[in-house]
């Protein structure tokens, strides 16, 4: 334990990697959708760190979700759906604004 601490204190980087990728720095709604691609922003109709006009899903990047084999994947968010085309994101978005 004391090493973890003693590398996060010593390098900064490796600090903002691990620790404030999954803290939120601005309001995100009850619903975030990370995303590698940028075909949830085009059917959100927001960009990243952005919330959808009605509220309910926040846009945020994502570089690695550790799921190559079932790529292009998406997270909603603490679960991981992979194989996603434009019509499967339709339907998760659908799916959480009916929720």
């Amino acid at each position: 334990m004391g090493s973890l601490l003693f590398t996060i204190i010593l390098e900064p980087a490796l600090q903002e990697r691990i620790f404030y990728r999954f803290v939120a720095l601005n309001h995100v709604s009850r619903w975030v959708l990370k995303a590698l691609k940028t075909t949830a922003k085009k059917v959100l109709g927001v960009d990243y760190h952005e919330t959808s006009k009605d509220g309910v899903i926040t846009l945020e990047p994502v570089y690695c979700l550790g799921n190559c084999a079932c790529s292009p994947s998406v997270m909603m968010n603490d679960k991981v759906i992979g194989r996603v085309t434009p019509e499967k994101i339709d339907n998760i978005i659908k799916a959480v604004k009916q929720s």
